[in-house]
């Protein structure tokens, strides 16, 4: 959603410069899409759950509370990344390349566990916490209190960090678009 969330205000240009809908709203619409697109794909987990059968514990329920906390994150820092993107047209190609770099750096396709070396740098990835606190409620494994603190600490940083770059450049963006 970062990489979408670099061209959302660009693509947005002739909406943004034609109403006075508040700057945001472009971003909360590209998340909302996304978050509608995910919903649909959840609705084929759960249409294949009968047929595969694997075993789904009460804590999986706290994956919800990790979701919510994902999209708190997501917000702020799609704001960050699409009001810097806008004013800095060069950034995009720069932020897909991260993102790419990060995919390898997050434990998505493995776990923190198999790292025999570089721990410290996986403690340093944001995402890592993120991850953490909406898959391993669902794979019945435990999640470690801190793990929340750091993610509601994230979530809520980024929210703030979101807000206040909105607060300062929102009058700008029109002109940057």
């Amino acid at each position: 959603m970062l990489g979408e969330a670099s061209l959302t205000l660009v693509g947005a240009g002739n909406l943004i410069k034609s109403s006075q809908m508040p700057i945001v709203f472009h971003v909360l619409r590209m998340l909302h899409r996304n978050l509608i697109v995910f919903l649909h794909n959840a609705i084929v987990l759960i249409a294949i759950w009968p047929f595969v059968r694997w075993s789904l514990y009460p804590s999986a329920l706290l994956s919800l509370a990790g979701l919510v906390l994902l999209y708190l994150f997501l917000v702020g820092t799609s704001v960050i990344v699409a009001i810097i993107c806008v004013r800095y047209r060069d950034v995009p190609p720069l932020i897909q390349v991260l993102i790419q770099f990060l995919f390898f750096l997050t434990p998505i396709i493995w776990y923190p566990e198999q790292v025999k070396f570089g721990t410290e740098l996986l403690k340093l990835n944001p995402m890592t916490y993120i991850l953490m606190i909406v898959r391993d409620p669902i794979l019945g494994r435990p999640v470690e209190i801190q793990t929340w603190n750091i993610a509601i600490g994230l979530s809520a940083a980024s929210l703030i960090a979101g807000s206040l770059m909105y607060v300062r450049f929102r009058r700008r963006i029109a002109y940057w678009v």
